[in-house]
C-alpha cells in the first residue's frame, strides 16, 4: 500500500540508502500526492518511479484525480521541482 511505502521510505532514507520510491495512480488524491511529494523532498529524494499501476475488481470504486501515469507525471513536474 502507498502508506506502507511511505514508512520504508522513510526508513531507508534515514540509513543513508540512495532509494527511488515509486507513485501509482491508483486511489491518488492531488492533496495527498502533495503530501507525498512534500514529504520526499525534505528527505532529499529527487528520483521516482511513476505507473499508472493495476486495477483490482474493487478498482472500480476507487476514486483517484489521476488515471494514466502521464497525468501523474504532469502534475508532479508542475510542483516539484
Amino acid at each position: 500500500s502507498q502508506g506502507h511505502t511511505e514508512k520504508v521510505v522513510n526508513c531507508l532514507r534515514k540509513q543513508k540508502l540512495p532509494i527511488v520510491p515509486h507513485l501509482s495512480c491508483i486511489n491518488m488524491k492531488k492533496e495527498r500526492l502533495l503530501k507525498i511529494l512534500a514529504s520526499y523532498k525534505a528527505l532529499g529524494i529527487n528520483r521516482l518511479i511513476v505507473v499508472r499501476g493495476d486495477f483490482t475488481t474493487e478498482g472500480k470504486k476507487m476514486l483517484s484525480d489521476f488515471h494514466y501515469a502521464n497525468e501523474l507525471i504532469w502534475f508532479i513536474r508542475q510542483h516539484y521541482d
